[in-house]
């Protein structure tokens, strides 16, 4: 059983954007990656086990279809964009989304490994300074979806990203390690 740390959240997650969600990946917050349902069902449907899928209840729509760049609240502070804009009353039509919660990770990177492990809230202590952001073979455990360890780097392994470029998978952005 995992025991709950500092900062984590309880479900159900709740999603406020400030438009319409038209993407398959929203960013809502560090660690927590919001999909849409053909991203969830792909991946599904592959077999990819290594991640769960919980519904996600959209509580604040905007109305507008989104925008590049964002409009800026006038506050300055991005989280105040919510407040600001007109919101949809009736959400039907609104896709639903999925948060995906990642359950794997890889072997520590070359100069990652804890120096501790906190007793109280069980985060490790890494010296950021002699860490290297590189996935090496050696590294990888057999997952398809993985946490980079003692990091929120997202791994994926090249079969599920062909599944996600085949289906023209938005908002998300393929680097090589």
């Amino acid at each position: 059983m995992e025991a709950l740390r500092p900062g984590d959240s309880f479900q159900p997650a709740y999603l406020d954007v400030p438009s319409r969600p038209r993407a398959d990946f929203l960013w809502s917050s560090l660690g927590s990656i919001v999909v849409s349902q053909r991203v969830k069902d792909i991946l599904e449907q592959s077999g990819v086990n290594d991640v769960d899928f919980y519904e996600v209840i959209m509580r604040k729509v905007g109305m507008r279809e989104a925008s590049f760049p964002a409009p800026v609240p006038s506050s300055g502070e991005p989280e105040d964009l919510i407040n600001e804009l007109p919101l949809l009353k009736n959400l039907d039509g609104v896709e639903r989304y999925y948060e995906m919660i990642i359950l794997k990770e890889s072997r520590y990177p070359p100069g990652g490994t804890p120096r501790s492990i906190c007793e109280g809230c069980g985060r490790p202590d890494v010296d950021n300074s002699t860490r290297s952001i590189i996935m090496t073979p050696e590294m990888w455990q057999g997952d398809p979806i993985f946490f980079l360890a003692t990091t929120l780097y997202v791994i994926v392994t090249d079969p599920v990203k062909k599944l996600l470029e085949n289906i023209r998978s938005s908002n998300v952005v393929f680097e090589r390690m």
